[in-house]
């Protein structure tokens, strides 16, 4: 058994640029900050060679702060970025592995959840456009010398993912109702799904490979939300073809 404790402070002063640009739009506070991410996590693992296979499992607890805002009401003269907002989380993440000769199979699950929060985006102790809980099982097989296959089942979970659509800080009037597309919702949500991706790779001689994937192979509808105004439709099925050789 090997357990683990890791603290991690990431902090990186993204906003030099703020603090002293002349552009009204990009001005920041003079005492502007980066944003800071502290994270708490244990971490301990299994391996059962009986079984051949291992299992890990990761605990944390993330302390997000001084989160940068922008303030679309603010004077030409007055700054537009400012420090404001805190947001608590906990979460689990598990891994398994396991290996049969040429046979891999891997699986790996994540969930979270807010335990408190300021001027952050978050409903019934989700954060706003991230998935309260994802999974992916990937398989893999070198057939022989010459022929290896891969796949990975992923899932994404159901993500509150809230609409505003703002001209200087007002909210604006659909002007296509019947459209379908919202222009104020606070209990938007986007819906969960599952995603299939495939690859085959072939390697007739040493110096040369091809490879063959298709990504969504289901061709899966479905949408992710972010920094836009609203949740983008995200690409369906498509392929992708690689030959490399190698002098």
């Amino acid at each position: 058994d090997r357990r683990q404790r890791q603290m991690c402070i990431r902090d990186s002063d993204s906003t030099y640029w703020n603090r002293f640009s002349t552009l009204s739009s990009f001005r920041g506070a003079d005492d502007l900050e980066p944003e800071r991410l502290t994270t708490y996590q244990f971490s301990p693992s299994f391996k059962l060679p009986s079984l051949n296979s291992e299992y890990r499992m990761t605990v944390f607890y993330n302390v997000a702060d001084d989160f940068i805002r922008r303030d679309l009401n603010a004077l030409a003269s007055e700054p537009n970025f400012s420090n404001a907002g805190e947001l608590k989380s906990w979460g689990i993440e598990q891994e398994w592995f396991w290996q049969y000769k040429k046979w891999n199979l891997q699986a790996n699950t994540s969930f979270q959840r807010v335990l408190s929060h300021e001027n952050y985006a978050v409903k019934d102790g989700e954060i706003s456009n991230v998935p309260a809980i994802t999974a992916n099982v990937m398989a893999g097989d070198q057939i022989d010398n010459k022929w290896n296959v891969n796949s990975t089942l992923q899932y994404i979970g159901e993500q509150y993912s809230p609409i505003y659509i703002q001209a200087n800080g007002v909210a604006i009037a659909d002007p296509y109702p019947s459209e379908g597309v919202s222009f104020d919702s606070d209990s938007n949500t986007v819906s969960q799904a599952t995603l299939l991706h495939l690859q085959l790779s072939y390697q007739p001689i040493k110096a040369l490979k091809l490879d063959i994937q298709i990504d969504n192979a289901f061709d899966e509808q479905h949408k992710q939300g972010g920094t836009t105004l609203h949740p983008y439709a995200q690409t369906g099925r498509w392929y992708r073809f690689a030959a490399s050789y190698k002098w």
